[in-house]
């Protein structure tokens, strides 16, 4: 992946953050559709309202241990209890906070006792992991840098970086939020990237990444995307599938970058200019059509809204094969800001596995 010597060097020093791959959380639905479904849920609505925290838009979440937090939902399918499980907090406790269950370690299995164990405990024995349906799960990784590196302007690139067409781009409502932050989604999947030592200053009363130039991934899958995966595996138990895509993070994670993001790596406003301009066999106005593509990601905004108006003008089909023609010279249209200093940057794909290969490589 990397084109040669100069490209290598040309990679940011940086590091995946503790070893550490895997899942981060994981959101489990029990619905109460049994024919005692009302005098359960009264049990657990009276057990969850000892420990209740009311929001001011009169929404109830209920943290109920470390590394468990709980809701009753109420949908057109009936009502159901909504569970976000971190495995690492639930088994270390707070020392587990910004870590992630690695990919080479058994605290999955630990997670799965101290959850069943709770709600045994507490009188509600009817709620198990291996009773409730898998509603999404991250899949997550960290990368440390460690020089000056700007991480939202990196996140201003991936912005601007041709995504697939069944993703969209998603934004924040408080404009400093949104610098430091970067999501794409589709009905199954979804791609997080954010600046992990701002959001902990920003939500977080202990500032405990103080120092730190780190950027978190996190692909998040839904359920259609966990219904998908399940199917195409094979595997129909939920903590079997949770076990799977544990095992199988760094894969995983660099399938489904590949699988949204473009992975050519970023250049120079003038390099890729200089490429394109030496396409003499290509008819000028493709030329000029492609370098209009890569003034509009420059100048004006990101690849959803350039989509947005090329659909408009309903030159779409125009759109897709400048692209490909990128492709076909290994360039990204999305160019790196002249502020940076930089004529190279890795896609993060490229970023992503080079990190993954360095940490593996080493065991």
């Amino acid at each position: 992946m990397l084109e040669n010597s100069r490209d290598r060097f040309a990679i940011p020093s940086c590091g995946l953050y503790h070893r550490e791959v895997g899942i981060h959380t994981f959101e489990l639905l029990y619905f109460f559709s049994e024919s005692n479904r009302y005098e359960r849920i009264e049990r657990v609505w009276q057990f969850l309202t000892r420990k209740c925290r009311r929001y001011s838009h009169n929404h109830y979440q209920f943290t109920l241990c470390h590394g468990l937090k709980a809701e009753i939902l109420n949908s057109s399918i009936g009502q159901s209890l909504k569970m976000l499980v971190n495995p690492r907090v639930m088994v270390h406790g707070e020392l587990g906070y910004l870590g992630i269950t690695d990919c080479r370690s058994d605290i999955l299995t630990d997670c799965r006792f101290i959850f069943n164990d709770f709600w045994e405990r507490n009188g509600l024995s009817f709620i198990k992991m291996e009773y409730c349906l898998a509603n999404r799960i991250d899949l997550c990784m960290g990368i440390e840098f460690l020089e000056p590196f700007s991480i939202p302007d990196y996140l201003d690139l991936l912005k601007r970086t041709p995504h697939k067409n069944t993703y969209r781009l998603l934004s924040l409502p408080d404009q400093e939020d949104e610098q430091h932050s970067f999501k794409i989604a589709n009905k199954r999947r979804g791609l997080v990237v954010y600046d992990k030592v701002y959001e902990q200053k920003r939500f977080s009363k202990n500032s405990v990444v103080s120092g730190l130039n780190l950027m978190r991934i996190e692909y998040q899958l839904y359920p259609a995307g966990l219904r998908n995966l399940s199917q195409k595996r094979g595997i129909a138990d939920r903590y079997a599938l949770f076990t799977w895509l544990m095992n199988n993070a760094p894969e995983t994670i660099c399938q489904g970058i590949k699988h949204c993001l473009e992975i050519t790596p970023y250049r120079s406003i003038e390099r890729v200019r200089a490429e394109i301009e030496k396409q003499t066999s290509w008819h000028e106005s493709t030329r000029a059509k492609m370098i209009k593509v890569q003034q509009y990601l420059y100048q004006q905004g990101t690849y959803d809204s350039l989509v947005e108006e090329m659909r408009l003008q309903k030159k779409m089909p125009e759109l897709q094969s400048l692209l490909k023609r990128y492709r076909q010279l290994k360039l990204s249209p999305t160019t790196l800001r002249k502020r940076s200093g930089r004529i190279y940057m890795p896609s993060l794909f490229m970023l992503a596995l080079y990190v993954l290969c360095k940490e593996f490589e080493e065991e």
